[in-house]
């Protein structure tokens, strides 16, 4: 479960959640096909232990939604979807919020990938508990295979993150 909020820096917490799960997909190269669940609204965080073991989580009507929503049954021929309820979309534009990725190919030029993702039309399905409820669907319709190795892009994106003054070490 990932949190997205205004607060802790998200200016757009619904595109950063649709990033975050179209990367979770696009670098699935074990072919899981996950299916990710989205949604928005007011949540409890909750701790549990002492100060020297404890565990932490979120509760809300938008947590039990979100993992309702990321276990609908997708389309059929569907490989890996991100789904959350149709009010989030509005009229918003996929390819500004999901760009085309760019990937390093072996000489080191830098290659556009293929689109790969549609928006589904909306549709009303029943989930558990809580009704019926209309929901859209991002599909990716192919699978593209970096020309990196897992490793090389991992060290990759870790410069990145120190690059953008992102990581913090357990020291501090």
């Amino acid at each position: 479960m990932l949190l997205f909020s205004k607060k802790f820096g998200s200016e757009d917490p619904f595109k950063d959640a649709l990033r975050a799960g179209s990367r979770m997909v696009e670098n699935d190269v074990l072919a899981f096909c996950p299916h990710i669940g989205i949604a928005s609204g007011n949540v409890t965080a909750g701790y549990v232990g002492t100060p020297v073991k404890y565990n932490a989580s979120l509760f809300g009507t938008p947590v039990n939604l979100a993992a309702r929503c990321a276990t609908v049954k997708p389309v059929e021929g569907s490989h890996s979807s991100i789904t959350f309820p149709a009010s989030e979309w509005g009229d918003k534009d996929i390819k500004t919020l999901i760009p085309a990725r760019k990937e390093k190919n072996s000489d080191g030029k830098l290659i556009e990938e293929p689109y790969s993702w549609q928006i589904n039309n909306p549709r009303i399905v029943e989930i558990k508990n809580m009704g019926k409820i209309q929901i859209r669907e991002l599909e990716r319709q192919a699978i593209w295979m970096p020309q990196q190795s897992a490793e090389e892009r991992a060290k990759e994106i870790f410069q990145l993150i120190l690059k953008g003054g992102q990581y913090r070490s357990a020291a501090h």
